[in-house]
């Protein structure tokens, strides 16, 4: 999906993050939670791995409640907006959720 013209990863972190991700959608606790931490001290790469990481599954469920896809995105970007303002305030926890 494209934000406003620009890739995700255009936003949010450089190719390194396409390579990184395995080809299941299903990332290890120990994966996920070794990102959060790094994007919890601005790490805007890390950050980039989570969002392509969760992004299909927001969106699949963004679309569900919403039940357009234009306002599916529009509340999937807000979110991954919001989320990257208050990563570093971001505490133990499920980042999917």
């Amino acid at each position: 999906m494209t934000y406003a013209g620009t890739s995700i990863l255009d936003t949010y972190g450089p190719e390194w993050v396409w390579e990184s991700l395995p080809n299941s959608n299903l990332q290890s606790n120990h994966q996920v939670d070794a990102m959060v931490e790094a994007a919890r001290q601005g790490d805007d790469r890390a950050f980039g791995w989570l969002v392509e990481s969760y992004r299909t599954t927001a969106e699949r469920l963004a679309q569900q409640i919403l039940h357009t896809e234009e306002a599916a995105a529009d509340a999937v970007q807000e979110a991954l907006i919001k989320a990257h303002r208050a990563m570093s305030r971001f505490q133990d926890g499920n980042f999917r959720s």
